[in-house]
């Protein structure tokens, strides 16, 4: 079980039923569990139909100190709410077929992604996604001189 960072009483596991491992969370400590929803649709853009309970998002429950590291999730006090890990989709946890993933709404909902998970050029402070770009200053008017 991995207790996720910044948030009270959110947890992720990984339990066997009917012999398969499947990923759950619970947002209350523990008193209730669900499993993971699957982003709608992959890095490339495909939908991809996956219906709880029958497919859902899968984590390999790694912790790694660094977010420039290779463990398979982070999660941190400073940036609450956002959670990257490795994984995969489908009926049970796999360790084929595995993504990167990325949460920044407590695991309401999931998007797939690419280099920009693990790649530190593109992260923010703290692993955390980069911010958006500062809008452009606003134009200045000048007047030509005139001697």
């Amino acid at each position: 079980m991995l207790q996720v960072e910044g948030i009270s009483g959110m947890y992720l596991a990984n339990k066997l039923v009917d012999n398969r491992v499947k990923t759950f969370i619970t947002y209350d400590k523990g008193q209730t569990w669900a499993l993971l929803p699957a982003p709608a649709a992959d890095v490339a853009g495909n939908n991809l139909h996956c219906i709880l309970p029958f497919c859902s998002l899968h984590l390999h429950l790694e912790m790694s100190e660094s977010p420039y590291t290779s463990g398979r999730i982070s999660s941190k006090d400073s940036v609450p709410g956002i959670v990257v890990a490795a994984g995969n989709i489908g009926t049970e946890l796999s360790s084929t077929n595995l993504g990167m993933f990325i949460t920044s709404d407590a695991a309401n909902t999931w998007r797939q992604c690419g280099v920009e998970c693990n790649d530190s050029e593109h992260s923010g402070q703290n692993g955390a996604p980069p911010p958006p770009p500062p809008p452009p200053p606003p134009p200045t008017h000048t007047t030509p001189d005139r001697a």
